[in-house]
């Protein structure tokens, strides 16, 4: 399982094993809201061009249970 982003692109590549099907990735704002629910298979970006400027957390959820928490920074565009 890994995760990795791609600056350029406003996206993460988010890499799951093979015998993990059906991973969720749900990503939360500081205020403990759900911003983003997404179900991946194998290896697919993430994309998060839709979330402002903040700092999120990103759990990640693989056969029922948690398996990751990873924060995410995402930086305003700059001019």
């Amino acid at each position: 399982m890994g995760v990795f982003p791609n600056h350029k692109s406003g996206t993460f590549n988010v890499d799951v094993a093979d015998s993990q099907n059906n991973t969720e990735i749900i990503i939360y704002n500081l205020f403990s809201n759900q911003v983003s629910r997404t179900i991946l298979t194998l290896k697919q970006n993430l994309s998060i061009t839709d979330l402002p400027a903040a700092t999120y957390i990103l759990k990640i959820i693989a056969e029922g249970r948690q398996t990751e928490v990873r924060k995410i920074i995402i930086n305003p565009p700059s001019n």
